[in-house]
């Protein structure tokens, strides 16, 4: 995906630069100065691939029919997103459930995860105004396959502490839950700096017959020297399920090919915000990806989303390009969960970073320019 030297280029060896500072410019008007179609691209060596260009076609705010007395009225933060039969999981970093969504009915429902996720005084829920945000199992990588014929779902902590070690199997619907004790592999891809960086962050997956692609958002914090990496692991499925079935004695999962990625940044409000993976998902027989443009100072805080950007990797590069709002302007949601909607087009969930403002789940159109 990367050449000879593995890696996903986005400056001037296979990247958009903007001047010496090697950031994408948006200037007073935070108009991407990328060309005439105000697009992003980074892949430019790869000529088969042309700039991305989506905007939003429609936004749904996803209120539960009940108040769910542990959950509230809504989904809280949707930060990933994958399909299981004809429902779309989504999967929420600050909540001990799964919102199950029929995208064409709007039929919303929830399912509970085991209550020994729950915090030392019970919670189901994780916030700042709470006092217990650090101690969520922070759920940021979803992704579903086939077990003996039924479709699984399967999501893993962020890594980014070892209280977000968990990785939940769900079965049935949501009506069986399983919850694993992921800290043998988690700890493994903390410690590989080649795809942890400064600081693990796995904040999306995506999943085909043969793969497992797990993407590292490098918003993480310089720590000894050690710089933040945005990178994507790939492993085989086989593996995985392996250690899934047995994660105390079963051989911690090999990353079968390493993609280091540079991202430049995006300039806003006068500085360059970096770039990193929200999430990934298959569709139409490619590993898609979002990306944030988001002023985090390290893993465990939120800032303020400059930008969203859709993108797809490649056998020489990674193409991505800028999310458009209704209205025809940069979109500013905070996207945290992409799944493919079947035919051209994909679905994106947002996390507001307020448990008080329902998530919306996006439908987004996609076109070449």
């Amino acid at each position: 995906m990367a050449g000879a030297a593995d890696k996903l280029m986005a400056g001037a060896a296979d990247t958009v630069t903007a001047g010496a500072a090697d950031t994408v410019m948006a200037g007073a008007a935070d108009t991407v100065m990328a060309g005439a179609a105000d697009t992003l691209m980074a892949a430019a060596a790869d000529s088969r691939s042309l700039p991305i260009f989506a905007r939003v076609s429609a936004r749904r705010t996803l209120c539960y029919d009940i108040l769910h007395p542990n959950y509230g009225p809504h989904v809280r933060a949707g930060s990933g997103l994958a399909w299981v039969d004809a429902e779309l999981a989504i999967v929420q970093d600050d909540a001990l459930c799964i919102a199950w969504l029929k995208p064409d009915s709007g039929a919303l429902r929830l399912s509970a995860l085991p209550p020994a996720l729950a915090d030392s005084l019970g919670a189901h829920t994780f916030d700042a105004a709470a006092g217990n945000k650090l101690r969520k199992p922070d759920f940021e990588a979803a992704f579903s396959w086939a077990i003996d014929g039924k479709t699984e779902l399967v999501a893993l902590g962020s890594g980014s502490s070892t209280q977000r070690f968990h990785i939940i199997r769900v079965q049935n619907a949501g009506a069986t839950c399983s919850v694993l004790d992921g800290s043998r592999w988690l700890t493994a891809l903390s410690e590989n700096q080649a795809f942890a960086g400064s600081q693990l962050n796995i904040e999306g997956a995506s999943c085909n017959d043969q793969q497992l692609f797990l993407f590292q958002r490098g918003n993480g914090a310089a720590v000894n020297g050690l710089a933040p990496v945005n990178a994507v692991a790939a492993f085989a499925v086989e593996e995985v399920r392996r250690f899934l079935d047995a994660p105390a004695t079963a051989a911690v999962p090999n990353i079968a090919r390493l993609y280091p990625v540079e991202l430049a940044g995006f300039w806003h409000g006068g500085k360059s915000i970096p770039w990193g993976f929200a999430d990934a998902c298959e569709h139409q027989a490619r590993t898609w990806f979002l990306l944030s443009a988001e002023a985090s100072p390290d893993v465990l805080d939120d800032g303020e989303v400059a930008a969203a950007a859709l993108g797809y990797l490649t056998d020489s590069g990674a193409v991505f390009g800028l999310i458009h709002d209704e209205n025809g302007q940069i979109l500013r949601d905070k996207l945290e969960g992409l799944a493919s909607d079947g035919r051209g087009g994909f679905y994106a969930v947002t996390d507001n970073d307020d448990p008080t403002i329902p998530a919306q789940l996006l439908h987004l159109e996609l076109g070449h320019v």
